[in-house]
């Protein structure tokens, strides 16, 4: 087992920052090889609490992004919750706005495996990131349409509640839009 000393993550400089999401991230890409006990070491690392604030540092935006995706896509549900519980979803409504295509792409794949757990989607929810969704569901790449659809699928299955906060959040319209599209 591996352990790293991400204590030394520092936003005001931008090499030691990037050096150290990058040892976060090698150490979760060995939960895609089945270690998800690596996700557990990086997490108890005290990492989550210095995730958040680097989600609005662009220098560095995309590699926090990608750690947070690491722990979301390969984490049991209760390493998921924790990623929630330290406020890190606060920070996806403005990656939503006001970010590169990339990274509208890497929050929306995140998103996307984060509202595959009930809990985490729940509060997802009550961050009202869906009334981003509309420009999401008009956007010119296709790789962020679909992964704005993945979401609304997410959040609607196996729920009424979730079919009608789609419908209240005015979306609905654009899942039959894109269902015509596939028709035709």
């Amino acid at each position: 087992m591996y352990k790293y000393n991400i204590a030394a993550v520092k936003v005001g400089n931008k090499i030691v920052v990037d050096s150290a999401l990058n040892l976060c991230n090698i150490a979760l890409s060995h939960a895609m090889d089945g270690d998800v006990n690596q996700i557990q070491i990086v997490i108890e690392t005290g990492i989550l609490r210095r995730l958040a604030p680097l989600l609005t540092h662009k220098e560095v935006q995309f590699a926090a992004l990608r750690a947070v995706g690491e722990i979301v896509k390969y984490g049991t549900r209760k390493q998921i919750q924790a990623v929630v519980g330290e406020g890190i979803l606060e920070h996806f409504s403005k990656l939503l706005q006001r970010s590169k295509e990339e990274l509208i792409e890497k929050a929306l794949f995140v998103l996307g495996n984060v509202t595959t757990s009930t809990y985490a989607r729940s509060l997802l929810l009550n961050q009202n990131v869906l009334q981003y969704f509309s420009p999401l569901l008009l956007h010119p790449k296709e790789q962020i349409i679909q992964n704005a659809l993945w979401i609304l699928s997410n959040v609607m299955s196996g729920s009424v509640d979730g079919v009608q906060i789609v419908i209240d959040a005015e979306l609905f319209q654009f899942i039959l839009l894109h269902l015509d599209k596939v028709e035709k």
